[in-house]
């Protein structure tokens, strides 16, 4: 099963070239793992060439050496659900604002309700760091870093954003305008109780669908406010499932999680984003990789997972962070029910490893242990982060 698995896995990752026309890769709960050059998709079933797989089979489809692209910098609006949408605003008042979505050849009007944001950023000046909300306002951040604060009372292209403050109002002009940020008070995130996708596109869009379809060129999807949304679907890079039957690591908590400091710092883990607040980045050749979901990890991190036998595999990514990781080296070490995992003992990484695939059996397994240890250079950069890991059943 072992030497099964990671066979599977080597050819799944391997570059593949098949012309001009792309190659897609299907990962099914099954662990069989299906390719096709075409496409479609109807009535939840998935049609490649003559084999049909339903949806609910299908946890992760991408096609083959594309890297997942960076975030949209600029003009983007993000919200609390995940959406990242790289365009431009359109008109916004009261309680709803419209976004024109950039999807490259095909751009949408979408409307969204202000409660269901986290930011609109315009200017990118530092980094892709998520800026962080004020209890109780409004924030708009300038050009000049000046944060003003009060309540948001009108967004529109001319005549800029208008923020009210102790009676007062003040409209400053959008060029002036690095980001807003919305009162996280008002905040209603906005998820279904059931299996919903995250698509993402050529330009680094991550849109966040309760259903799609498609006739082989064109994805037809409705997103979370019900809106429809049709893209390309050469401008599709993957489709990834939430909330279904293979479990996102980053969406549990660990039994046991404990920090070994080395100067009396204190350093936790976080989930979908890099142990300092930065997106999740991998290096892939002369490119980085920006991943949505994962765990940001830290040299002198152990983390415990019960399994309690329902799992039969553990997949995914982990490797240096390609910003904050550059010097770094760290030695990882896995293990099943207190046992190593063959070729997880203590093994060096560096930058130079980039990212490093694994798929582990986990089959019968009660407990799985993470443990990132220091290297010859300390806690020097030893920013880890573990990328699309998923225990399935």
């Amino acid at each position: 099963m072992k030497n099964f698995l990671s066979i599977l896995w080597i050819f799944v990752t391997a570059p593949l070239c098949w012309g001009e026309m792309p190659l897609w890769v299907f990962k099914t709960l099954s662990g069989e793992v299906l390719t096709s050059s075409s496409w479609s998709i109807e009535e939840n079933v998935y049609q490649l060439g003559e084999k049909k797989i339903p949806i609910s089979q299908v946890y992760s489809l991408e096609q083959a050496g594309q890297v997942r692209p960076l975030w949209p910098t600029a003009a983007v609006l993000v919200t609390l659900a995940g959406d990242r949408l790289a365009g431009e605003l359109i008109s916004g008042k009261d309680t709803s604002l419209i976004w024109k979505a950039n999807w490259g050849d095909r751009p949408s009007d979408l409307s969204f309700p202000m409660s269901a944001l986290a930011y609109i950023r315009w200017q990118n000046r530092e980094s892709s760091q998520s800026p962080e909300p004020i209890k109780g306002r409004d924030v708009v951040r300038l050009t000049s870093d000046e944060e003003l604060t009060g309540a948001l009372s009108g967004l529109t292209p001319k005549e800029g954003i208008t923020l009210e403050e102790m009676g007062k109002k003040k409209t400053i002009p959008i060029e002036k305008v690095q980001m807003v940020v919305f009162n996280p008070d008002l905040a209603r995130p906005r998820l279904p109780r059931g299996v919903y996708y995250r698509i993402t596109t050529q330009n680094g869009n991550r849109l966040i669908v309760t259903q799609f379809s498609s006739n082989g060129k064109e994805l037809t999807a409705e997103n979370l406010f019900r809106q429809k949304v049709v893209l390309n679907q050469a401008q599709v890079v993957a489709i990834d499932e939430m909330a279904g039957q293979a479990l996102d690591l980053a969406s549990i908590k660990p039994s046991e999680f404990v920090y070994s400091s080395f100067d009396d710092e204190k350093l936790v883990y976080k989930a979908n984003q890099n142990v300092l607040g930065q997106p999740l980045c991998l290096k892939n050749g002369e490119r980085v990789a920006n991943y949505d979901s994962g765990l940001g990890l830290h040299s002198g991190m152990l983390l415990k997972y019960a399994l309690e036998g329902k799992y039969k595999r553990f997949e995914g990514k982990i490797g240096l962070d390609a910003v904050s990781g550059l010097q770094g080296e760290v030695l990882v070490t896995m293990r099943l029910d207190g046992k190593p995992i063959e070729g997880w003992t203590n093994r060096k990484l560096t930058i130079r490893d980039e990212g490093v695939d694994f798929l582990i059996d986990t089959n019968g397994k009660k407990e799985l242990v993470i443990e990132i240890k220091r290297g010859s250079l300390g806690p020097v950069q030893g920013v880890v982060n573990l990328v699309q890991a998923r225990l399935i059943p």
